[in-house]
């Protein structure tokens, strides 16, 4: 027995010097006693080609191995494993459960234990325990060294705690993998293979103190071992490569104490010292590179640099994209091989989408070597949902995360329609969700069933003889077969009563509400309209059909969805033992019959040749059978709540990597810098060589600091290495990485990352410059070679559309571009492209008008248009047509905004009102008769608006006390106002052409002889009569700040207050015989203020305040007498009206008043903006043209920013800038327009 070393840098032949030796010792062995070669675990497939091609085999004579496949083998032959093999998953949930029984007895990590993401900290250190031969017994010998009193006494009192029951709990029925090298170790003694043989170890830097044992006791079976170290002999002297080459020196002074003190022979070592080392004979720079990277001192490099480049990337995209290039470049002028290229990088995550994404585009194949998380595999988000969704009460977030997995096999159209349906109605809960009763009332509720059945019923059945024609009794009785039950009681009710208008649904249980989903469902109400289609417009059967169909698609996705999860909650009810929750999750997973429909998913991934994914999904069912085994196995007999099963099966989740094989030999491949090794690496690239990331700084600490360790050392217990000796690590690390490519090296760094911030070169960097003076850096960040954008045919066309974008009047395009022009122009497929990049390199963000019969039918032949529809066009057409011409709507969210706040508030004042004006007056009611009113309203208003928001949550539920308060305010301060002076109300929400009450529309007369109706309502109309005249106040209610600016009014951007007030004069002046005159146009806010005062007010004073700050804002007639008759105790400025009086009794600066005449210039203007803006409107003027004030723009708050693609960048874009003006300049400009109509040019 005896150990023999082999030295030699990177490079310098080692492995081939081993396989020529085990070729010698082939010829000459005795028959039937192997040569074993054993490499690192990810080396054996690589290492058994190169044996293959050398041997023509591989078999008992000749084998290659791993420490691991080492103990298979041992296994096989004596013996060893008797138990299961517990996965890593099972470790997981195995070091939660013992864990959380302990966490009360923790002193240091009482706290941690209680979080799931501990578990996986605490794994790392109990596997580092294993490798490194430390059982529970040598850290209670251990603890006993250190002071009682100090935190890492505490620290490593709980670690044996912790470690000893996770032991004891694990050998009672499971081996740990990570033991297997242990027992191992014990078996050798029992081998035949492994005894009074040669045995060659290559490629390794290290050994754990496992395989150190493992080492010695193939030693004591007589074997022969020779170590190849990766360093030359004097090295291991050299002050400049001590550090460096620590590791492959700290493991043979090891391996030399171990052999002194078994007496083992260290036979004279092999030194493969050649200069160049092999492997860089003909590349001269990299040779150089290899031997004096970390020489001190150096001399420059003075020839050319043909195999080494360095490049400088403006950010990460470009660096990836310039690697694609040269990946092509070199397979196309060396003849390079895409399986003789490497991508290494420190960090695989930044980069690893960018990669898969750009290689996709340039057609090279790849391989990622790295395991795959399986966190977003879309079985294991299905399971986590569902998990979500029993323990958070059907949380909106959780069902649809569920059902968008695209597993369970439900149209995505039909997942839209119920998602809609559901944040429309705020269903939220459980119960809403799975009790029919519920959701039958949220569905009528929210289509308002009841409603369209009655109106039904009373506009098409209000003739009651249609009844008793005998065409349609017998019409009706033959076809009512499918719905009889459901509307036959209608019918005979009609028939008895000869009355329908007085259904009421609510009190009569004509139909149930079962029974109206149903019709719908069914096609019943649809069919039943159909057989009175005398009656009903095509349109309207339409529209029946498109709601019949809608609930049914809601309702039976819905079904689909509840059946299963019901039937599964029912079995995870309650605390169950674990392997109880197990089986009725398999049963449920056989219920939806997923494993048929993975199956179908990966037909679908081979159809597409999608192979990364064909292996995931192929691999993902057997995991998850395989961690419930797992959890019965494990913790099964553990009896828990689903929310702690649901922690439990999260953490096998999160541990479970699912590692791949390459499906091609002839593929690039991507990989770590540190899990990168291999023998036929020609062209290695290295990317993101960053300051802080290669080499890596800052590692983690871990459960034990560095100071733990290196005190737990000293004493005599070997762990993984500290961060400062990782850093000597990492020394090595940049020589292995850079010496890896056979015959090119190119290195390269971005200067920004994803988010544009600057990153640093690496020291790498700046190092390779030193030493090679000549190195030019590359870099697209200033230019690039044109040539090599010529790659495959995607991206070339790409970078041929991008030079396309920059010629211009002082710019051509170069000869190269325009035969590649020529090239792409000779295919019809290409060719299409490129005629669609040169339209829409001339493309105009414009549209044409859509034309006046277009608009009609858009807008409606009956040309009928709110005042604030108005409002919006003139803020931007283009806006306008989108909502109001092809109606596109926001998705529509149960929530309080603030115009349905608004409505509800506005309805309780409106009830409030029209309560005094029809059972009290104003100047009887009192705070406490106003409160109760309004407590009146509001639970009124509950009851049949937006009532429902309110108890969707306690938060709403605050919310809707605190509206209670506000309107409560407000509705004190409107008597107040009326109390003050001798207005009156004329009327509230006061109708123009909605209906038989209020006043007919606002008609205006365009220049084209189209007649344009206005239509709305003002939330208040007061009344004066005067001295023989009558003068009127249009006043509307605000939720929200609203500031009265003049100016707007002259854009045309508030001028609903002037339109109704001109509307009103016009229509009260065509009643009566006296004079009509404006009042004054107002805002009211409706609030309940927080007054904030440096002293402490009385009541009185705290009232005055309050309504200073709800003082109505607008512009009043400038008449003194009027004013007072609104405002009876106006002293000064008033508390109530946006006018003042100076002592002299004129109107203050602060007044905000026009006169009579003036008042006539606005409502001129108004009617004349009306007009025009009508006229554009209906010549089908929809210019993308937002509005811009000093305020803002019209795109601010715009739904439809991403159908229009407004930008000042694009041609054409532009604001429609208004500016500000004073009073003063719209009074100006208002007189200028009244001579212009007075001269005719108007």
């Amino acid at each position: 027995m005896s150990i023999r070393f082999i030295y030699g840098r990177s490079g310098s032949g080692k492995t081939s010097f081993v396989i020529d030796d085990i070729k010698n010792k082939y010829r000459n062995k005795k028959i039937n006693i192997p040569l074993i070669l054993i490499t690192p675990e990810q080396l054996t497939f690589q290492t058994e080609k190169k044996l293959i091609n050398e041997f023509g085999f591989l078999g008992k004579d000749i084998d290659v191995l791993s420490f691991k496949r080492m103990a298979h083998k041992v296994f096989k032959e004596v013996g060893g494993i008797t138990k299961t093999h517990i996965q890593s998953s099972g470790k997981t949930m195995l070091l939660y459960k013992v864990i959380d029984e302990l966490k009360d007895e923790l002193k240091v990590y009482s706290t941690a234990a209680k979080q799931t993401g501990f578990v996986n900290t605490l794994l790392e250190i109990v596997s580092e325990f294993k490798k490194y031969n430390v059982t529970p017994e040598t850290l209670y010998e251990l603890k006993d060294d250190i002071d009682e009193n100090s935190f890492l006494y505490n620290k490593i009192s709980d670690l044996a705690i912790i470690y000893e029951k996770f032991e004891k709990i694990l050998h009672s029925g499971y081996v740990d993998p990570e033991e297997d090298l242990t027992i191992l170790n014990k078996k050798l003694s029992e081998s035949k293979i492994f005894r009074d043989i040669d045995i060659w170890i290559d490629e390794f830097s290290g050994f754990t103190p496992q395989q150190h044992l493992i080492l010695e006791s193939l030693l004591r079976n007589n074997c022969n071992l020779n170590i190849t170290l990766n360093m030359d002999y004097e090295d291991s002297e050299s002050i400049n490569y001590s550090a460096v080459f620590s590791p492959i020196i700290y493991t043979r002074d090891k391996l030399i104490e171990m052999a002194r003190k078994e007496g083992i022979k260290v036979e004279k070592s092999i030194e493969l010292s050649n200069s160049p080392v092999v492997k860089f004979k003909e590349k001269e720079d990299l040779a150089y590179l290899e031997r004096n990277y970390f020489s001190y001192p150096f001399k420059p490099y003075k020839k050319n640099i043909e195999n080494i480049e360095l490049f400088k990337a403006m950010n990460i995209y470009s660096e990836v994209e310039d690697l694609a290039i040269n990946i092509l470049g070199l397979c196309r002028e060396k003849g390079a091989k895409f399986n003789e290229i490497a991508v290494i990088t420190r960090n695989l995550d930044t980069y690893e989408n960018l990669v898969k994404s750009i290689l996709n585009e340039y057609d090279i194949p790849y391989f990622i070597d790295e395991k795959k998380d399986i966190s977003s595999n879309n079985l294991i988000i299905l399971l986590s949902s569902l998990m979500d969704i029993l323990n958070n009460n059907w949380r909106y977030e959780s069902v649809f995360r569920y059902l968008k997995t695209g597993i369970l096999g439900i149209e995505y159209n039909h997942i839209d329609l119920l998602e809609n349906y559901i944040l429309e109605s705020g269903i939220r809960g459980k119960k809403n969700w799975i009790q029919d009763q519920s959701w039958y009332k949220n569905i009528i509720s929210k289509y308002n069933l009841k409603y369209k059945i009655n109106n039904f019923l009373y506009n098409t059945l209000s003739n009651m003889e249609q009844l008793k024609r005998d065409d349609y009794v017998k019409s009706f009785e033959g076809n009512i077969k499918g719905f009889k039950d459901k509307f036959e009681t209608v019918f005979d009710y009609v028939k008895e009563n000869k009355n329908i208008k007085n259904i009421d649904y609510e009190k009569r249980e004509i139909i149930t509400e079962e029974q109206i989903i149903q019709s719908f469902i069914s096609n019943d109400f649809y069919e039943l309209v159909q057989l009175f289609n005398e009656e009903v417009e095509e349109e309207t059967l339409k529209k029946v059909k498109a709601l019949c169909d809608e609930i049914k698609i809601i309702t039976y996705t819905r079904n689909q969805v509840i059946g299963p999860i019901v039937s599964l909650n029912n079995s995870m009810r309650g605390r169950r033992k674990i392997k109880d929750f197990c089986v009725a999750l398999f049963n449920y997973l056989e219920i939806i019959n997923i494993r048929e429909k993975i199956e179908k998913l990966v037909t679908k991934f081979k159809e597409r040749k999608e192979i990364e994914l064909v292996n995931e999904y192929s691999k993902i069912w057997n995991f998850i059978m395989q961690l419930l085994d797992q959890m019965v196995e494990v913790v099964g007999e553990e009896e828990v709540t689903l929310e702690k099963f649901s922690k439990i099966m999260q953490l096998g989740f999160k541990e479970h990597k699912m590692g791949f094989i390459p499906q091609t030999l002839h593929q690039v491949i991507v990989s770590s810098v540190e899990r990168l090794r291999g023998h036929n690496i020609k062209y290695l690239f290295i990317l993101g060589v960053n300051d802080g990331v290669f080499p890596k700084t800052n590692a983690k600490e871990g459960i034990l600091t560095d100071r733990d360790r290196i005190f737990i050392k000293d004493k005599g217990v070997e762990l993984a290495k500290d961060t400062r000796s990782q850093a000597f690590e990492e020394q090595y690390l940049i020589y292995t990485t850079l010496t890896l490519g056979q015959e090119y090296l190119r290195i390269s760094y971005p200067i920004a990352d994803h988010e544009g911030k600057a990153l640093r070169p690496s020291i790498i960097i700046s190092r390779l410059k030193a030493l090679f003076p000549a190195l030019e850096e590359e870099s697209n960040v200033v230019s690039i070679n044109e040539k090599n954008l010529i790659v495959s045919k995607t991206p070339t066309f790409n970078h041929f559309i991008e030079k396309l974008q920059e010629v211009d009047e002082s710019k051509e395009l170069s000869e190269l571009w325009i035969e590649v022009y020529k090239w792409f122009n000779k295919d019809e497929k290409w060719r299409e492209k490129i005629d669609g990049m040169l339209n829409a390199f001339s493309y105009s963000n414009q549209v044409e008008t859509i034309g006046k019969d277009r608009a009609i039918e858009l807008y409606g032949e009956n040309k009928m248009f709110s005042i604030s529809r108005i409002e919006n066009y003139i803020r931007c057409p283009f806006a306008y047509f989108v909502r109001y011409g092809l109606r596109a709507e926001e998705r529509k969210i149960f929530s309080l905004n603030p115009p349905d706040l608004g409505t509800f508030m506005h309805s309780i004042l409106d009830r409030f009102s029209k309560y005094v004006d029809k059972e009290s007056s104003w100047d009887k009611i009192t705070d406490e008769l106003c409160e109760k009113l309004v407590e009146k309203g509001f639970n009124k208003e509950m009851q049949e608006s937006i009532g429902n928001v309110f108890k969707g949550s306690r938060r709403y539920g605050y919310f809707g006390e605190r509206i209670k308060r506000v309107v409560k305010k407000s509705a004190k301060l409107i008597v107040e106002h009326m109390q003050r002076g001798s207005f009156l109300p004329l009327g509230y929400e006061i109708q123009f052409g909605l209906g038989k009450e209020g006043y007919s529309p606002i008609e205006l007369d365009l220049s084209t002889g189209d007649k344009v109706q206005l239509v709305g309502k003002i939330d208040r109309v007061d009344k004066l009569i005067y001295e023989g005249e009558e003068y009127f106040r249009v006043i509307d209610y605000k939720s929200g700040n609203k500031e009265f600016k003049l100016w707007e009014v002259y854009y045309g951007l508030q001028v609903q207050l002037l339109t109704y007030l001109d509307a009103i004069l016009e229509k009260e002046g065509e009643k009566i015989d006296f004079p009509v005159f404006p009042a004054g146009i107002l805002y009211f806010k409706i609030d309940s203020p927080i007054i904030k005062k440096d002293k402490n007010l009385s009541d009185e004073e705290l009232e005055k305040e309050i309504m200073k700050a709800l003082k109505m804002k607008g512009l009043i007639l400038a008449d003194t007498k009027i004013v007072r008759e609104m405002d009876r105790e106006i002293e000064g400025a008033s508390l109530i009206l946006p006018v003042g009086f100076k002592k002299d009794g004129d109107f203050s600066k602060i007044s905000h008043i026009a006169t009579k005449e003036q008042f006539e210039l606005l409502r001129e203007h108004v009617k004349s903006k009306l007009i025009n803006s009508c006229e554009d409107m209906l010549e089908g003027v929809i210019d993308i043209g937002p509005c811009m004030t000093k305020i803002g723009t019209a795109c601010e708050y715009c739904a439809y920013s991403s159908i229009c693609t407004f930008d000042l960048a694009m041609q054409d874009n532009e604001y429609k800038i208004l500016k500000e003006k004073s009073d003063e300049e719209v009074w100006k400009l208002l007189n200028e327009e009244k001579e212009e109509r007075e001269n005719g040019g108007y």
